[in-house]
């Protein structure tokens, strides 16, 4: 997998996982402190998020990691982080 396929993937995830979890892309922002236009940027596949923007996303979507970074197909809500 290519660097522009993995930021669509990880981009795809955050999109669901934030939809999962009943956030627009304005409140998810807000949470991990950034504009919402790299939400935007992230979930088109522009850009990826770096380590410790990863680490906001899954602590503010209460989702694993492994799931954002797409180690796993699995989306698991409120399980905590695997």
């Amino acid at each position: 997998m290519d660097s522009t396929e993995t930021k669509k993937l990880i981009g795809a995830r955050i999109a669901i996982a934030r939809k999962a979890n009943g956030f627009n892309q304005d409140q998810l922002a807000e949470e991990v402190g950034v504009h919402k236009q790299t939400i935007s940027r992230w979930e088109s596949g522009k850009r990826a998020p770096n380590g410790e923007e990863v680490r906001l996303i899954v602590e503010t979507l209460n989702c694993s990691a492994d799931f954002i970074l797409g180690l796993t197909d699995t989306l698991k809500i409120g399980g905590g982080n695997d």
